[in-house]
């Protein structure tokens, strides 16, 4: 994962050298696009994950799919089944999947610039789940779990998506307000 990161890392370098960007990521592109920002945030002018892909990770005291907290909701309240909605995202525990060697779910240093975390409900609750405690480290984001999206959030329900997006966008061009000082 580390050399993924690099790469990654090592683009950035090439396309803007020390100059200002904003960074996307869905799904695993969002978990390298943390990595990256836990890397680089002091130069990044905002931040987006959309359905983040979580790794274990025990030195971060963190809990996957596994080791699930046990629900906030009373079972009569617990995220019904959409019908039609079919989604099956289990092939994915077979990959070979290491995780980067950097902290990310845990950190010192606040994110300052916007940040969009964007979650499916119907998606695996693990994963709002672990960012959510992730929220104290990013005074200036939008936190939306949205009913009716899976981990095809963006197809599932494209409206509200790509409306939170703009709301990041014109968050990120706010005139004193667009600066992470404290990466």
């Amino acid at each position: 994962m580390d050399d993924y990161l690099d790469v990654v890392l090592e683009f950035a370098d090439r396309v803007f050298g020390s100059s200002r960007f904003a960074l996307g990521g869905i799904s695993f592109g969002a978990y390298l696009a943390l990595a990256m920002a836990r890397k680089r945030g002091s130069q990044l002018d905002g931040l987006l994950l959309s359905v983040p892909q979580v790794n274990h990770s025990p030195l971060e005291e963190r809990r996957d799919r596994a080791h699930r907290p046990p629900s906030i909701q009373p079972p009569s309240q617990r995220t019904p089944e959409l019908p039609n909605y079919s989604e099956d995202t289990r092939w994915l525990e077979s990959l070979p999947f290491r995780e980067v060697t950097i902290p990310l779910y845990r950190t010192a240093t606040p994110f300052r610039a916007p940040a969009l975390f964007l979650f499916g409900r119907q998606d695996a609750p693990f994963r709002y789940q672990t960012y959510w405690r992730m929220l104290p480290y990013f005074p200036r984001a939008t936190f939306a779990i949205l009913d009716g999206a899976g981990h095809r959030l963006w197809s599932d329900r494209n409206e509200l998506a790509c409306d939170l997006f703009r709301d990041w966008l014109d968050r990120m061009e706010a005139p004193t307000l667009n600066r992470n000082t404290s990466g």
